[in-house]
Formats: C-alpha cells, sequence, structure tokens
C-alpha cells in the first residue's frame, strides 16, 4: 500500500478571480495566464451546481497530481472543498460509502466530512477552496 502525499501547484486568488470559475475554467485561465496550459483546453463547467459556493477572499483553487496506485488515508477539512477530476480514476470513500470517479465529474467534501482516497489511473485533480486551504 503507497502512501500519497499529493502534488499541489497552489494560487490564491482574489473573489473577482472565483467568481469567473462560475461561468467556466477556461475563462478564468485567459483572464489569469498564471494558470497551467491545461486549463486553457478544457470543457466549460458549470459551477452553479455546488452547493456550498459562496466565494470570499480567502477563496483558493489547488491543482493535484496523484500517482497510480496511491493512497490518501482517511481525513477531514475545516472547509468545504469540490475536486473536479481532469484526468484518471479515482475510489473515493466517504464514512461508509464507496465512489468510483472518472475524468471530467467531480465530487464535493464538505466540513468535518471523513473521506479516503485510492487512485486507480493517474490523476490530476482541480480542488476549489471557496473558503480558503485548511492550516
Amino acid at each position: 500500500m503507497m502512501k500519497c502525499v499529493p502534488k499541489p501547484h497552489h494560487l490564491v486568488v482574489d473573489s473577482r478571480l472565483v467568481l469567473c470559475t462560475m461561468r467556466s475554467y477556461r475563462e478564468l485561465a485567459v483572464a489569469n495566464h498564471m494558470f497551467p496550459e491545461m486549463i486553457k483546453n478544457m470543457e466549460k463547467v458549470n459551477l452553479e451546481q455546488f452547493s456550498f459556493y459562496q466565494p470570499s477572499s480567502k477563496a483558493f483553487i489547488t491543482f493535484t497530481e496523484i500517482p497510480k496506485g496511491a493512497i490518501i488515508p482517511p481525513h477531514t477539512h475545516q472547509n468545504p472543498v469540490c475536486n473536479y477530476l481532469v484526468s484518471g480514476k479515482l475510489e473515493v470513500e466517504f464514512e461508509q460509502t464507496k465512489k468510483i470517479i472518472n475524468a471530467g465529474e467531480w465530487f464535493e467534501i464538505i466540513i468535518g466530512q471523513s473521506h479516503a482516497l485510492k487512485c486507480l489511473e493517474e490523476a490530476s485533480m482541480i480542488e476549489v477552496w471557496p473558503d480558503g486551504i485548511d492550516e
């Protein structure tokens, strides 16, 4: 069993830029050329479906790469986070429920929700932290 410490690429954005993500990640990439090239080629995503989305000046977007076979043990977060899987396949365990997440799908982690990840295929993920990243 391989434990994983994901390799994140952090970028702090202000609420004005985070609001752009409600239209699309692509528009955000054009507005801020510091975003990785892969964002420019992504399909548009409607972020209004994320029930907790309330942008703030603490908002944070993380780009994470996870190697195949990696396991992230059960843990919780102090802030909500929405994960969009750009590529690969994950098995996500929420307390007693397991779900397979494929490229192009997203999953939401609420405050205090125990969850674990198993990377079934090498994966790239975008994490949106509307209230800021855990300290």
